[in-house]
């Protein structure tokens, strides 16, 4: 009797464990299959609006996924929106501030994306300060940048010589002694924010055109625009070289509110109204770049003729990883350079 109830009791539990190994089993591969939440900069996306931020209806888009591999401070996936009649190109510098205040509110809301400002990006250092205005001037390389420290050296040494003639090297070396760091200028409570831009991918030609970056492959008579665009594609973002950085990632737009942010097309009359503003009208002669000038009509015949070689995969490639300053911006989708 003994030994049947001993072996009863062997049986129920050698039937128990066989159904707790198949529970195991069962609950490992369920853990297998389901994705473990991500910190909150991996994305929930949310608010997927179809209005833009100036309070236009949007036109009929393409939506999907992007991701900023190698950013200082976006790592994560993001909704993309392929615009085509976008007109930033056609404000003034305050009404881009405006603009590019709104984007960022819709892309961080969108993405579900929360900023920092006390985190270390590569070019933190190099805000510049005027001495003499409250003035503060975030300068993109290849976006009229030396003719933007021409007006600031002015501005601090109250000059009346040709401005022009400031050489580039004075200017530089001035624009080094005025550089601030990120995170003190935004512990200031009063100040003028100002920035300019230009089309990305008119910035990038302008960049190739002067041999900047990848200086050792212009030793190749046959190295063209499209082996130097494959070779920024290919570059991580927080490497690559100053004269072709990202505005969002230079300037971070989403955590210091811009007063102006002019078009280097418009520098003429974007620099007025600055100096209007400031109260230094007069004080300042515009400098001058070149016989064109900074109009557009020749800036797109030049980017056409080049581009116009450039296969289309390469163009849509570069608006990706160039996308945040697209859209903040109000740049528009580069339709007009595929064949």
């Amino acid at each position: 009797m003994d030994e049947q109830h001993v072996d009863c009791k062997r049986k129920f539990l050698s039937r128990s464990f066989f159904k707790i190994l198949i529970l195991v089993g069962v609950l490992l591969l369920l853990v297998k299959h389901i994705e473990v939440p991500k910190a909150v900069r991996e994305t929930k996306y949310i608010n997927r609006t179809s209005d833009r931020s100036d309070g236009v209806r949007r036109p009929k888009e393409t939506k999907y996924d992007g991701k900023d591999y190698g950013s200082d401070y976006i790592k994560t996936k993001y909704i993309m929106h392929k615009l085509f009649n976008e007109n930033g190109q056609r404000l003034s510098a305050k009404q881009r501030a405006n603009l590019v205040k709104e984007r960022c509110q819709t892309f961080l809301k969108e993405n579900n994306l929360r900023l920092n400002p006390n985190t270390k990006c590569r070019y933190d250092r190099e805000f510049m300060r005027s001495r003499s205005y409250n003035l503060t001037i975030c300068y993109n390389c290849k976006v009229a940048s030396t003719n933007t420290k021409r007006v600031l050296y002015v501005l601090d040494h109250n000059i009346t010589g040709d401005i022009n003639s400031l050489t580039v090297h004075t200017v530089g070396e001035y624009g080094r002694k005025c550089m601030n760091n990120f995170q003190e200028i935004m512990s200031e409570k009063h100040r003028i924010s100002v920035m300019l831009v230009r089309e990305p991918l008119e910035r990038l030609l302008s960049a190739y055109r002067e041999r900047r970056a990848y200086r050792k492959h212009f030793r190749d008579p046959s190295f063209s625009l499209e082996n130097y665009l494959q070779l920024i594609l290919d570059e991580q973002m927080k490497n690559i070289n100053r004269h072709m950085y990202p505005y969002f990632e230079r300037c971070r737009p989403c955590e210091m509110q811009y007063d102006f942010i002019g078009l280097q097309h418009h520098f003429n009359d974007d620099i007025k109204a600055l100096l209007q503003d400031i109260g230094a009208s007069g004080k300042v002669d515009i400098p001058t770049r070149n016989e064109t000038g900074y109009t557009s009509e020749s800036s797109d015949k030049l980017l056409k003729l080049y581009f116009s070689k450039v296969p289309n995969d390469i163009i849509h490639k570069l608006w990706e990883k160039y996308y945040k300053d697209y859209y903040i911006f109000g740049f528009p989708y580069p339709l007009h350079l595929m064949n």
